[in-house]
C-alpha cells in the first residue's frame, strides 16, 4: 500500500489512465443533498481564499492503465459531472475560454485512446450508459442519478452568479489522500471492512457483493457482476438487501437480524463450501422466483400468477421465502404438480385472511411462514402428500398463530370494520364479487384505477340524516356505530357520488342505482324495501356463507393431526395450554422438561458465554431483575432454583412469566430473540 498527499486535478490529470468503477462496488447514489454540498464547498473556497480544502481519502487498485475505485466513487463521479456541465455551460453560452477543451483534454477524455475508450471515468452498466449520453448530450436516461445531478450542475452554472474560471483554479486547492494498494498483495476486502467499520453507509448487501466479487481476476468480475448480480439487482427492483434477508431465510429455517446478512451469508458459504459462482447461481435461481412473485397481478389465463397476484393484495411481505421455496419445489424439484401448487396457494390466503378478520397479531407470520416449507417437508412420506403436510402444518398451530376456526371467523366478519385500517378489504371484495362468476370483472383493478370506476358505498351512510335515523329507529345511533363500516352494511357501486346519503329506496330504484347494478354483491339489495339492523345482519349472513365457501377452513385426516410447533422468543403467543419438550440457541437443540428446566439451562448456557452480565442483573445492576434474579437465596417456599456461583432465580412462575423473564435477559446479552426458538406441543 502507497499513500500520498494529492490534488485531485493531479489525481484526474494523464493520458493512459482509466478510472474503472469496479462491478462490486454499488451504484452512483449520490443525491442533490450531497451534490448541494459539494459545490457550497468548493465556492467557498473562492468566497473565502481557502489555500486548500481536504476532500477524503480516495483508494484505489492500479492495473495498468486502469485505477480501480475502492472507495471514492460518489467524489470523483460527483466532480467529473461538475466539469463537464462547466465545459457544456461554456459551449453553451460562448465564453470565451479554451477552459472546456483543456477540462476535456486533461480530466474527463483521453484523445489518444480508441473512440470507443476515450471517457477516462468508467462507472459500472447502467451508469456507464448514464454518463456516456452526457457528452453526446442526446438520448439521456432521464432518471439516473447521473442525469439528475449533471442538471443540477449545468443549471447552477446556468444562473450565471458563478465565476467559470475561479471555479476551475478552486479544484488546484481538492487536497486528498492518495491511497493505492498493490495489486495481488493487498486486501481489498480488508479495506473495505475497516471503511464500513468506521461508518462508510454500505448496505450489507454492498458488503456481500463486494465479498463475493472483490477477491475474484477483473475478468471473473465483470463475468460474475454482468450474468448474475446485475440481474439478480433487476430482478429484486435494487432491494437486494431484502432479498437476501429472505434468501438466508429459506436457507436457515429462521429469521437473521438484517444487520448480521453478510455474516451470516459468509458463514453460510463457508459452511457448505459454496465458490462465488456457485452462490450467485443459487440467489440468481431465487432472485428469478422472487421476481415471478413481486411482479404477480391477476390474470385470468394463469392460475398461479393470479393466486400469487392475490396473496400481493394482502400486503404480507413475510410470505415470500415460503413462495420461493414453493416455487423452487414446483419448477425445478417437482415435489408437487399444478393443481396442488395452485391449492396451496389459495390455502395460504385463507390462512391470512382469516387471521385478518380475527385480528390476530401478525408478528408471528414471520416465524410461521420461515419454517413452513422445512416443517412441511418433514412430515412428507407415509402418504402424507406436500399439501396435506402444509395443512397439517398450519392447522395445529396455536394461540395467536392459529388458523381460525369457521366459527370464529363467522363470528368477527360479523363486526370486524372492514372498511376502515384493513389492507384486504379489496381482496375480499373482488372475490365476493367474483366467486363462481364466469363473467366476473377485476374489481382489485377498477378500485385502484384513477378514475376509480368501483368504488366503496355505506348503504347506511356515513352520516345520518333525519330520514336515516327514522328508519333505523329509536337505536339508531347504536346501529349506525356497530355495523356502518362492517360487511353486511358495505357494497360496490360505479355512482357512489350520486348515492351520498339518499334513502335506501332512492339508492335501490334510482337510474343505475341497487336494483339495475349487473353486480353480485347488490344482488339481495335489489329485493329489500327496507335497511335496518335485520337486514343488515341477513346480508351478512349471506356474504358471511359465501366467504366459507370462498375461503374453506382445511381439512385433513385425524391420524396426521399430532404436530409439534416451533416458535421463537420473537413470537409472543400464550403457551399456558403447552408443554416445552427442547429448545435451539447456538446451534445446539437442547431437550428439556419442562418451562422452568428451559429457564435453567438457557441461563446456564449464557453463563457459560458470559458471566458478569449475569451477575450485574443478579446483583441489580442493569435489566431491572433482582425480584427475580438475586444473588440472595430465597426461602424454601419461594422453590429457589441455582443457576450458577451464587445466582438464584425463584421457581414459582407462570409460562409467560418466565417466558418474560428469558426475554428481559435476552436483551441485556444483545442477543436476538428470534436466535433462540423452541419446540411445544398442546397438553392433552
Amino acid at each position: 500500500m502507497k499513500a500520498d498527499q494529492n490534488n485531485i486535478m493531479r489525481f484526474l490529470d494523464g493520458h493512459n489512465k482509466n478510472f474503472v468503477i469496479p462491478v462490486y462496488q454499488r451504484n452512483y447514489n449520490w443525491r442533490r443533498e450531497q451534490c448541494q454540498r459539494l459545490l457550497e464547498d468548493i465556492l467557498d473556497i473562492i468566497e473565502y481564499n481557502y489555500p486548500s480544502y481536504f476532500l477524503g481519502s480516495i483508494v484505489s487498485i492500479c492495473d495498468s492503465r486502469d485505477y480501480l475505485i475502492i472507495d471514492g466513487q460518489q467524489r470523483i463521479t460527483s466532480l467529473s459531472l461538475l466539469l463537464l456541465a462547466m465545459c457544456h455551460i461554456i459551449k453553451d453560452q460562448n465564453i470565451n475560454t479554451t477552459l472546456d477543451e483543456k477540462i476535456m483534454d486533461t480530466c474527463l477524455m483521453d484523445k489518444y485512446a480508441k473512440k470507443e475508450d476515450r471517457i477516462k471515468l468508467k462507472p459500472i452498466i447502467d451508469d456507464k450508459k448514464a454518463y456516456e449520453a452526457l457528452f453526446t448530450r442526446e438520448n439521456f436516461i432521464i432518471n439516473s442519478n447521473m442525469t439528475i445531478n449533471y442538471n443540477y450542475f449545468y443549471n447552477r452554472l446556468l444562473e450565471g452568479d458563478i465565476d467559470i474560471d475561479k471555479l476551475f483554479n478552486s479544484f488546484f486547492k481538492l487536497e486528498i489522500v492518495d491511497i493505492v494498494l498493490k495489486q495481488g498483495v493487498d486486501n481489498p476486502q480488508l479495506i473495505f471492512e475497516s471503511l464500513n467499520s468506521t461508518g462508510l453507509d454500505l448496505t450489507e448487501a454492498d458488503r456481500i457483493r463486494n465479498f463475493i466479487l472483490l477477491n475474484e481476476s477483473v475478468e471473473s468480475q465483470q463475468h460474475l457482476y454482468q450474468n448474475y448480480w446485475y440481474k439478480i439487482e433487476k430482478n429484486t427492483k435494487y432491494e437486494v438487501t431484502s432479498f437476501i434477508r429472505n434468501y438466508l431465510i429459506i436457507k436457515k429455517h429462521s429469521i437473521p437480524s438484517k444487520n448480521k446478512l453478510y455474516v451470516i451469508l459468509r458463514q453460510y458459504m463457508d459452511k457448505n463450501n459454496l465458490s462465488s459462482s456457485e452462490i450467485l447461481e443459487d440467489l440468481l435461481k431465487y432472485s428469478n422466483y422472487y421476481k415471478t412473485i413481486i411482479e404477480a397481478e391477476y390474470n385470468y389465463d394463469d392460475r398461479i400468477i393470479s393466486n400469487i397476484g392475490y396473496i400481493n393484495k394482502l400486503d404480507v411481505n413475510v410470505i415470500y421465502p415460503f413462495l420461493m421455496q414453493l416455487l423452487d419445489d414446483y419448477y425445478l424439484l417437482n415435489l408437487l404438480n399444478r393443481y396442488e401448487l395452485v391449492e396451496i396457494l389459495k390455502l395460504l390466503q385463507n390462512f391470512i385472511i382469516r387471521r385478518s378478520i380475527c385480528k390476530l397479531v401478525t408478528n408471528s407470520l414471520s416465524r410461521i411462514f420461515a419454517t413452513l416449507s422445512f416443517d412441511a417437508k418433514n412430515l412428507m412420506g407415509n402418504n402424507i402428500t406436500y399439501v396435506e403436510a402444509i395443512k397439517i402444518v398450519l392447522i395445529n398451530n396455536v394461540n395467536q398463530r392459529k388458523f381460525p376456526t369457521d366459527e370464529e371467523f363467522t363470528k368477527a366478519l360479523y363486526t370486524r370494520n372492514i372498511y376502515k385500517s384493513f389492507v384486504a378489504k379489496d381482496y375480499v371484495f373482488h372475490m365476493l364479487e367474483t366467486y363462481n362468476n364466469l363473467e366476473s370483472i377485476d374489481v382489485c383493478e377498477r378500485l385502484e384505477l384513477e378514475n376509480r370506476t368501483l368504488s366503496y358505498e355505506h348503504i347506511m351512510p356515513q352520516t345520518l340524516n333525519e330520514k336515516w335515523q327514522k328508519s333505523l329507529g329509536p337505536h339508531y345511533n347504536d346501529i349506525h356505530k356497530k355495523y356502518l363500516h362492517t360487511l353486511g352494511n358495505l357494497t360496490l357501486t360505479s355512482y357512489n357520488s350520486k348515492l351520498s346519503n339518499k334513502s335506501f329506496l332512492e339508492k335501490r330504484d334510482m337510474e343505475r342505482g341497487f336494483a339495475q347494478s349487473q353486480l353480485y354483491l347488490n344482488q339481495y339489495l335489489a329485493t329489500l324495501d327496507k335497511w335496518q339492523e335485520n337486514e343488515i345482519r341477513s346480508r351478512a349472513k349471506i356474504l358471511i356463507e359465501r366467504c366459507l365457501n370462498i375461503w374453506p377452513y382445511p381439512k385433513i385426516d385425524k391420524k396426521f393431526k399430532s404436530y409439534d410447533n416451533i416458535y421463537s422468543l420473537a413470537d409472543y403467543v400464550e403457551f399456558n395450554s403447552c408443554n416445552i419438550k427442547y429448545f435451539i440457541f447456538n446451534n445446539k437443540k437442547t431437550t428439556v422438561k419442562n418451562w422452568t428446566d428451559f429457564l435453567l439451562t438457557l441461563f446456564n448456557q449464557l453463563y457459560q458465554i458470559e458471566p458478569i452480565i449475569l451477575n450485574e442483573i443478579a446483583n441489580g445492576k442493569r435489566g431491572n431483575l433482582s425480584h427475580k434474579i438475586s444473588t440472595i437465596k430465597w426461602p424454601d417456599s419461594q422453590k429457589p432454583h441455582k443457576i450458577s456461583g451464587e445466582i438464584f432465580i425463584t421457581g414459582k412462575n407462570s409460562v409467560q412469566t418466565t417466558l418474560l423473564t428469558i426475554r428481559k435477559v435476552i436483551y441485556e446479552y444483545n442477543i436476538d430473540f428470534n436466535d433462540i426458538e423452541f419446540c411445544v406441543t398442546t397438553r392433552k
